[in-house]
């Protein structure tokens, strides 16, 4: 057995306004180091809950974590192009081992051809249309997981509806070569109405 990391680093970043600072430190003699971090909820890798585009949306808090882990499939979508569109017939065609229940993990390697910290690789990425939103949801899967951005909000409503939740921002999914494995993307756990967390996503492969 092997755990994979899929989780980005934490750190500044320019699309996200992260402030990291140290209130004890043992360079100026405190007793211990205390660390306090400031992160947008939808920052660097997380999870979403349908309350993030749907008013009477379920707030994280209500999810049941078994959404966010358990068996998944691994659909190979490395032969996507910048700004190409995820069809259904590229699904239908990769998708073949997704049973009902799964969580879906869209796999294009994006990271390997633009760094995340780029503008290039939030601006032309592969992305995922309605059409593909609709295929999977006919799946009926509980949780699709990306490895590129998925920023259109329309698409985010429809797997709401459906009752399926997102993880998003995946790294080193191309060090994933079964296309079954066991993924957990534990939120933290927030007591308010939060529509969404970051998120340790580890996969792990025989």
């Amino acid at each position: 057995m092997r755990i994979i990391d899929l989780s980005l680093p934490i750190r500044p970043h320019w699309r996200w306004k992260t402030k990291i600072k140290r209130t004890k430190e043992h360079e100026k003699n405190d007793y211990g180091q205390y660390s306090w971090i400031e992160i947008a909820a939808h920052g660097f890798t997380h999870v979403d809950s349908p309350l993030h585009n749907l008013p009477n949306g379920s707030p994280l808090s209500e999810i049941p974590l078994s959404k966010y882990y358990g068996e998944t499939a691994v659909v190979d979508l490395t032969f996507k192009k910048a700004n190409e569109e995820i069809t259904p017939e590229d699904l239908e065609q990769k998708g073949k081992k997704i049973r009902e229940g799964d969580i879906v993990l869209l796999k294009t390697n994006w990271q390997l051809k633009q760094s995340w910290e780029s503008r290039e690789f939030w601006d032309y990425n592969p992305f995922l249309g309605m059409n593909g939103v609709k295929w999977l949801i006919e799946k009926k899967s509980k949780a699709i997981a990306f490895d590129f951005p998925f920023t259109t909000h329309p698409e985010h409503e429809e797997f709401f509806r459906a009752g399926i939740v997102l993880i998003e921002y995946l790294t080193n999914v191309d060090k994933i070569e079964q296309d079954r494995i066991l993924l957990y993307a534990l939120p933290l756990n927030i007591e308010y109405r939060f529509e969404g967390a970051p998120a340790r996503v580890i996969a792990i492969v025989d």
